[in-house]
């Protein structure tokens, strides 16, 4: 539960100390709640906003100085189509994805020097257990969704092109 922040450090140390090859960073963690911002409690929002945004923020924190110190990396984050426009109903989702695409675009300014890249895919409607829990899914129809496929195929795509090249962002 990356929600769970306090735990994300000794886990980070924990994958490390396993796994001292990672190079890489695939950052998708989320899930949706619908509906007029007034709805929400405040703790709905702090836990929302705590999955889908600060989660990011700390994983990709607690990951960067190994990546610093091995002079090269690749941060992939996986957005929405949400965080380029608002949308009806969906302000805490948007203000997530906004932020989560801000973050992006300052931090690879930030590690562009260290031979770290730093991405985003934003994708729009993708058929996933993202829909179980909400009162909307997309249309049953192959063309009314983005394949899980073409989202990995993108990542892949990221990271084989060659160290000096760069690419910020892919709206799919």
């Amino acid at each position: 539960d990356v929600s769970i922040h306090d735990k994300l450090e000794t886990l980070m140390k924990q994958i490390l100390k396993m796994h001292p090859e990672i190079n890489c960073l695939i950052s998708n963690a989320g899930y949706g709640d619908f509906g007029p911002l007034e709805n929400f409690s405040t703790l709905q929002i702090d836990k929302f906003m705590t999955t889908n945004l600060t989660s990011h923020l700390i994983i990709t924190k607690l990951l960067l100085p190994h990546l610093k110190k091995n002079k090269m990396g690749d941060i992939i984050f996986i957005g929405s189509e949400a965080g380029l426009l608002g949308a009806k109903n969906a302000s805490l989702y948007c203000a997530a994805k906004f932020g989560l695409r801000g973050f992006s675009e300052a931090l690879s300014k930030d590690v562009a020097k260290k031979n770290i890249r730093v991405s985003i895919i934003n994708p729009g409607m993708v058929r996933t257990d993202f829909f179980k829990y909400l009162n909307f899914e997309p249309g049953s129809e192959e063309k009314n969704t983005i394949s899980i496929k073409d989202i990995t195929s993108t990542v892949i795509y990221i990271l084989n092109l060659s160290r000096n090249t760069i690419v910020d962002e892919i709206n799919l």
